[in-house]
């Protein structure tokens, strides 16, 4: 909550020259554009190729509303200014504004947030995690684990960077289908077995550590993840399959 906070209505950047919120990152980006467009040249090449502007690629999915903002091409500064206000609106909302959206379905990320921390919204069970855990703290069959959820989270990084080093239309759907696959049907299952596990700490439980994994060969990241998923499936019940799953993506 404390990086998607709302900016302040008056202030501008803070005066110590630190960003306190993701609002303050974004608009200092948004500051810079502007001083940059006094260069004729920043925007002739936009290299459409290495963006995702087909709105097919961001379609509304649960608690996601149509007009809360979607994919465009950033071509000039004005598009730019456009796409860092829809960030800004859906994280923290513009002028503390709530909704994401004009219909007021969607909540930004930060009221979201605020729903859970004010105990409005329900969650279903929740665990006594240890506080930002490491891998080197770990018990090995702990580890293995962890390791297995940092390694899907450093793909979407790998699958990430592909993608925006330009390719064809077809690869860049199989790319999106795997980045979103990766995040729905990998993370969340590896996740939960996880913070069922022991943790180091009395009474507390593990939790993924969100450490980036340096794959072998980036080429081969899905191998070496679904390598992984066989060692900690191994030892987890609440794996069986997954190795499987992952060499279908």
């Amino acid at each position: 909550m404390p990086i998607e906070q709302p900016k302040d209505l008056v202030s501008n950047m803070p005066d110590d020259g630190e960003y306190h919120s993701l609002g303050d990152f974004y608009m200092e980006i948004e500051s810079s554009i502007h001083t940059l467009c006094t260069d004729d040249e920043l925007f002739v090449d936009p290299q459409l190729e290495r963006q995702l502007a087909d709105s097919s690629f961001y379609a509304p999915v649960e608690f996601d509303a149509e007009d809360s903002g979607g994919l465009h091409g950033v071509v000039d500064e004005e598009s730019a200014k456009r796409a860092i206000e829809t960030i800004i609106h859906q994280g923290e909302g513009l002028r503390d504004h709530h909704w994401a959206d004009s219909s007021h379905q969607e909540l930004t990320h930060y009221y979201k947030l605020r729903e859970i921390a004010e105990g409005r919204a329900p969650i279903g069970e929740v665990w006594p995690l240890e506080v930002n855990p490491t891998l080197a703290m770990m018990k090995p069959d702990v580890a293995a684990v962890a390791r297995l959820f940092n390694a899907a989270y450093s793909l979407c990084l790998v699958t990430l960077d592909e993608l925006y080093a330009g390719v064809g239309e077809g690869e860049r759907r199989d790319l999106v289908g795997r980045l979103y696959a990766v995040m729905a049907r990998v993370m969340p299952p590896v996740a939960h077995v996880l913070v069922n596990l022991p943790g180091v700490e009395p009474g507390k439980n593990a939790g993924p550590t969100f450490e980036f994994h340096a794959f072998a060969d980036p080429a081969k990241a899905l191998a070496e993840v679904q390598d992984l998923a066989w060692l900690a499936a191994d030892a987890n019940v609440g794996l069986d399959g997954l190795p499987e799953a992952i060499g279908n993506l």
